[in-house]
């Protein structure tokens, strides 16, 4: 890891939590990915990851868009997780927020999942991807739960 010279131990204990979720390899590029994203950067994406931690970008992109883990296990365990500590657990006075967002995507027609459809944005109809999100929110403190993309099937106009 060349971002970081040595080691936080609050990281690597959170890491341990997930180790069971992944090979050898998609263990290391787990933690790899998580010292580099505490790094500050004006955008984040694949491309910058890769070149602060010195990985191979195709290795990184396989890593998180192809690797086989189960993203529902992860999760569960990354859900378990904070409703069993103290600062993120559940109380009885919290909330479950469901919201929408989109992106518009006008110059993109043939992305995947992007169609014409109610745009939550604009309030109208658009050309654009939806995204529909859960957290939990209790004493101002917002935990994301998950997050699914919409997929309209409409046709596309």
């Amino acid at each position: 890891m060349s971002t970081f010279h040595g080691r936080v131990s609050i990281i690597n204990k959170f890491c341990e939590y997930f180790k069971g979720s992944f090979s050898k390899n998609q263990f290391a590029a787990f933690t790899a990915i998580l010292y580099g994203l505490i790094n500050e950067y004006k955008r984040v994406n694949i491309s910058s990851l890769a070149q602060a931690l010195q990985l191979d970008y195709e290795k990184l992109q396989y890593f998180l868009s192809d690797s086989k883990w189960n993203y529902d296990s992860l999760n569960a365990k990354r859900i378990e997780l904070l409703k069993n500590q103290r600062t993120t657990g559940f109380a009885k006075d919290g909330l479950l927020i469901i919201d929408d967002t989109g992106i518009l995507k006008p110059y993109a027609p043939h992305t995947e999942g992007v169609s014409y459809q109610h745009c939550p944005v604009l309030g109208t109809e658009a050309l654009c991807n939806v995204a529909v999100a859960s957290c939990y929110s209790v004493n101002d403190r917002y935990i994301p739960l998950d997050g699914i993309d919409y997929r309209h099937l409409a046709v596309r106009r």
